[in-house]
């Protein structure tokens, strides 16, 4: 059994299941970029039927882990192929230098890679005209301490329209952790606030 070092704050792979469980039809593909030690990634593959590709670097950032945590990392989270077989396709590069390698129409992506400004940015330019029509658009931390995320992704989808309105209850979608709106804000795209720090969004 996988013993996961960060047992908190991952609220957010609940609400990404329960969206793509409840929005799409579970034997979906999808990506997820920013994989880390793969704790979002196990759940998705147990609790929902897609095919996942899964990009990170696994390389050492801003402190945020020794470079030997991250190519431990890696080993388990290509591990996951013989538990999840042919459900799995492992990039270790960054996420711009494998957009060709993916197939067009995805039903879903997440963007939890690097939360800078220009990388979220990039991640939406490039990721977002590869999801399907009606597929999801989903990424992590939206919190005043990632301005990065929240100003890419306002701008993005404010400039870009390509997603679907707000909406309080699209199909009586009632997320079972308290999708509620951040009360300053006034963003184009949905989340699941404070809990879970998701950001989401139907493509038209």
């Amino acid at each position: 059994m996988i013993e996961w070092r960060g047992k908190s704050h991952r609220e957010h792979k609940f609400i990404i299941s329960e969206l793509i469980n409840t929005f799409l039809h579970k034997q979906e593909t999808g990506v997820e970029i920013g994989i880390n030690e793969g704790q979002t990634s196990h759940h998705l593959l147990s609790n929902t039927g897609v095919h996942l590709y899964m990009i990170d670097p696994w390389k050492t950032w801003k402190g945020w882990s020794t470079q030997d945590q991250c190519d431990q990392d890696y080993v388990q989270v290509c591990s996951f192929e013989k538990e999840f077989p042919g459900r799995v396709t492992v990039f270790r590069n960054k996420s711009e230098d494998v957009a060709d390698k993916v197939p067009d129409n995805l039903d879903f992506i997440f963007i939890d890679g690097n939360h800078d400004y220009e990388y979220i940015k990039k991640d939406l330019e490039m990721w977002v005209p590869k999801v399907r029509s009606n597929g999801l658009v989903m990424g992590h931390d939206w919190t005043g301490k990632y301005k990065g995320v929240i100003n890419a992704v306002t701008e993005y989808f404010k400039q870009n329209d390509c997603i679907l309105p707000p909406f309080k209850d699209y199909k009586n979608f009632n997320l079972e952790w308290k999708h509620t709106p951040a009360p300053h804000l006034d963003p184009v795209v949905n989340k699941s606030w404070p809990i879970g720090r998701v950001w989401w969004g139907i493509k038209k």
